[in-house]
């Protein structure tokens, strides 16, 4: 478009109010493109307010919890997308966990530094070798399609780090974006004949049993309370 560089409707990429305002922008493409380290208090006109100062201050004060006898280094890859603090169930079970994250998060894929804290963020700039030196036991990839073209990267760069990619949604707007045979994808492996598979079912996207707001309300059910005179 024809504008000065001082004209105001100056259309651009990147722009912070785009970075800002959801659904493309939001709190998660806002904290990876200015690298904030600490939990956010963030509102825009097109989002809800969220204070994870105040949600996450039960699990970010806590003690880091001791690492089990038989504790592993997990590796987290990509995006955790909402309810991003169940994953601390496995480091309350004594786990040590890490983070690689996707550059370009939508506002939902929570990306780190995590306000809850807990997990150790690798260095996006030279992750091959913060894999060799961390040397974690599996590498868990997760979540949804914008986490596509950045874990097969991962899977794909030789590490011999056993690789667990859990995929929630979804396969059709990976085709929508031509993401689903990225390169490196192990698009349409399967078994081999006779093989028995581990598999699980595995929601991606639950709290965490240990979330305050998962408590039982000693406010009385809004059947149970008197109905106001009209």
């Amino acid at each position: 478009m024809d504008a000065s560089p001082g004209d105001a409707t100056v259309d651009r990429p990147a722009q912070r109010h785009k970075l800002m305002q959801e659904p493309v922008g939001g709190i998660n493409p806002f904290r990876i493109h200015y690298r904030v380290k600490t939990p956010l208090r963030f509102h825009t006109t097109t989002g809800n307010f969220i204070d994870e100062v105040g949600q996450y201050r039960h699990l970010r004060e806590r003690p880091e919890t001791p690492p089990a006898r038989d504790g592993l280094k997990i590796l987290l890859v990509g995006e955790l997308a909402y309810n991003a603090e169940r994953v601390l169930a496995l480091e309350e079970q004594g786990h040590t966990l890490y983070g690689l994250w996707m550059r370009d998060p939508y506002w939902y894929n929570s990306v780190g530094p995590l306000p809850f804290g807990h997990v150790e963020d690798l260095p996006r700039n030279d992750w091959r070798r913060a894999i060799e030196h961390v040397q974690p036991v599996v590498i868990y990839a997760l979540l949804n399609w914008q986490a596509v073209p950045f874990a097969p990267e991962v899977l794909s760069a030789g590490s011999g780090v056993p690789f667990v990619w859990h995929f929630k949604e979804g396969p059709f707007i990976c085709l929508e974006k031509g993401t689903l045979k990225t390169p490196g994808w192990p698009a349409g492996r399967r078994p081999p004949p006779g093989s028995t598979p581990h598999r699980c079912v595995l929601q991606g996207g639950p709290p965490a049993r240990s979330a305050p707001w998962l408590r039982p309300s000693s406010a009385p059910a809004r059947a149970a309370r008197p109905a106001r005179a009209a």
